[in-house]
Formats: C-alpha cells, structure tokens, sequence
C-alpha cells in the first residue's frame, strides 16, 4: 500500500515515465491477489492495475514488462483471453525468443480453438527455450493437445 501511494506521487512529478506507472500496475495487482474477501476491492484495484499497465505501454509501446502484465491480468484475472493476443504479439516482435510469451499465446490459441497454432507455437518454443524444463514443458504441452488432455 505505501509503495503504490509512493508511486501514485512520483507520477505526479514525473507524468510520462512508463516505469513508473508499471510499477503502479505491479503494486495494484499484488494488492488485488491478497484482497481474497473483498471482491469489489480486488476488482478496483485489477482496473486500477490494468490502467497503470495501458498508460505504461502507452507511454512505451514496446516496453515488454508491462505488455506482459497485461496480458496476464487479461488471460488469468479478466478472462478477456482474445485481448491478451495484440500484447503477446508485438513482445513477440520484438523479443522472438521470449518464451515465456510463447507460452501465453499458446494458450491463448489453445483457448481460442486454434490447437494447431498452438502446437506450432509449441514447437517454436522446443526451439527457442533455453532450459530444458521449458522444452520438456512445451513437448508435454503439445503431446496433451495431440491427446486431448491439455488443460
């Protein structure tokens, strides 16, 4: 809470840093997460959260943190899935081999009905990733999908 109120008057003084109104969007969202018997509060605080996030990658539009967050909040907290793509999309532009993008815009797809977009994300994945655990992850992904049993 005081670190949102912190940021809150930071942005005053400093009205076109996108980091700071991430970081807003940070705090607004963790703070929705431990409102777990406040609905209309949680609720307040994930629009406050997606504002701050807008006005971050209006500020910046290829700052990738905060496209990110909102495609979070959009795919986990929103169900607004199909929003979620346009973000996931120009992170991708910009970073091809983030996978942790990758992978949420394969479940986007997945979600969507696109399973076959998904598998070849998927296998853009296997070949980008770094880890091993994310090539596993993207391998038992695809092979769910083959089967049926994704999700």
């Amino acid at each position: 809470g005081k670190a949102l109120e912190h940021l809150e008057e930071a942005k005053d003084y400093y009205p076109d840093n996108q980091v700071i109104f991430y970081f807003a969007g940070v705090c607004s969202a963790r703070m929705a997460k431990a409102e777990t018997n406040k609905p209309d509060e949680r609720d307040r605080l994930l629009t406050q959260a997606e504002n701050y996030y807008l006005r971050a990658v209006e500020l910046d539009s290829s700052f990738v943190d905060a496209l990110y967050a909102l495609s979070v909040i959009y795919i986990f907290e929103r169900d607004r899935i199909p929003d979620a793509e346009p973000y996931l999309d120009r992170i991708l532009e910009r970073e091809k081999k983030n996978t942790s993008a990758m992978f949420l815009l394969a479940q986007v797809y997945v979600y969507s009905g696109r399973i076959e977009d998904a598998m070849d994300m998927y296998d853009e994945i296997v070949q980008a990733a770094q880890s091993q655990a994310e090539k596993r992850q993207a391998r038992d992904n695809k092979q769910a999908l083959l089967e049926g049993t994704f999700g």
